[in-house]
């Protein structure tokens, strides 16, 4: 197992960034001695694509892929969300652990606004094709970020199968959902409309209502 510490910067920040949809995914950009050091510990055992988790204060915080190997000297270029959500300020240092992951057979995704269910970004085709380009491995417990039409959705990987992190590479993944954070029970129907009442007793809003003009 690989282990580095590196110095984080934005990815915007990186001289051949011109993709403004990295910074919604897991993917960093890592220099080229990481790449190196694995291959003279692993020669022709690596497996590809390499993924990562990123180490802070002894936590593992998420676990990410590499978009390419081009960073300058100690640095990792990483994704403004995960920069913002989990609290890597720029020039912090962070560790990164190479890991190999099983394929992904089932993650339980938990939104966190109930508007996600109700957008096309919940849509099958669409949620297949982000997460295999965007997030090569996912990590229980973390959160990831899917942006559709402009549209910024936090969403938890509350479980995945058959490990806490799984590559979702050449993997038929089935995805389930629990209830969005922000999701309320409607309220229980009201006492007084299962009551029942003397006859001729007013009772204030209850009853049939009716359309106007009919």
């Amino acid at each position: 197992m690989t282990e580095i510490t590196l110095k984080v910067r934005p990815l915007v920040f990186h001289h051949s960034f011109n993709n403004s949809s990295l910074n919604k995914s897991g993917k960093v950009i890592l220099p080229e001695k990481v790449l190196k050091d694995i291959m003279g510990i692993s020669g022709d055992n690596i497996e590809f694509p390499l993924t990562f988790t990123l180490v802070k204060g002894g936590e593992n915080i998420i676990s990410v892929g590499v978009e390419e190997f081009s960073a300058l000297g100690e640095y990792i270029y990483v994704p403004q969300f995960i920069m913002e959500y989990y609290w890597l300020p720029q020039e912090s240092h962070v560790t990164i652990r190479n890991i190999q992951p099983p394929k992904g057979t089932k993650i339980e995704l938990e939104p966190h606004k109930t508007a996600f269910i109700d957008s096309p970004a919940k849509g099958k085709k669409f949620l297949e094709s982000y997460i295999s380009k965007y997030y090569p491995v996912l990590q229980k417990g973390s959160t990831i970020v899917i942006h559709h039409d402009g549209n910024d959705f936090y969403i938890n990987i509350k479980d995945s199968f058959p490990a806490d992190i799984i590559s979702t590479v050449d993997t038929d993944l089935v995805v389930e959902f629990s209830q969005p954070l922000d999701y309320v029970e409607p309220p229980p129907p009201s006492i007084i409309e299962n009551m029942p009442m003397p006859r001729g007793h007013f009772v204030p809003f209850a009853g049939k209502g009716y359309r106007l003009g009919h």
